[in-house]
């Protein structure tokens, strides 16, 4: 379907980019605000995707320097005044070197040995 000369909308699912990257540095953030408690993880990763450098993700995870992740990330946005209803669209965008993942897979000898879902997406993909 076409929006527009410059957008064209899209099933969410089809915006589900799989990086496969090697972890280099691992750096989590804690902070509360109005007695919630928010975490952030930036994870650096040498990845053949470009022009990802960095997955962030809002969960501490036992993941560490010289592990093999399988990232998926979300390569798009909800158009503006859609968000919420019952058919959002959702529209295509370029990768950027930090991208919030909605997967991460930890990876062993190339067999997926756990799954992390990250909470932010859980109903956009239910």
């Amino acid at each position: 379907m076409k929006l527009n000369s410059s957008y064209t909308t899209k099933n969410p699912k089809e915006l589900i980019v799989p990086v496969l990257g090697l972890v280099k540095n691992v750096t989590g953030y804690t902070s509360i605000q109005d007695e919630t408690r928010y975490f952030r993880l930036e994870i650096d990763i040498e990845s053949d995707t470009p022009p990802v450098k960095k997955v962030l993700f809002n969960e501490p995870l036992p993941i560490e320097k010289g592990d093999e992740i399988m990232a998926y990330l979300f390569k798009g946005y909800t158009k503006s005044g859609t968000y919420g209803s019952a058919s959002p669209v959702f529209e295509e965008t370029e990768l950027r070197e930090e991208e919030p993942a909605i997967k991460i897979e930890k990876l062993r000898d190339g067999e997926v040995v756990a799954t992390y879902i990250n909470n932010e997406f859980r109903d956009l993909f239910g």
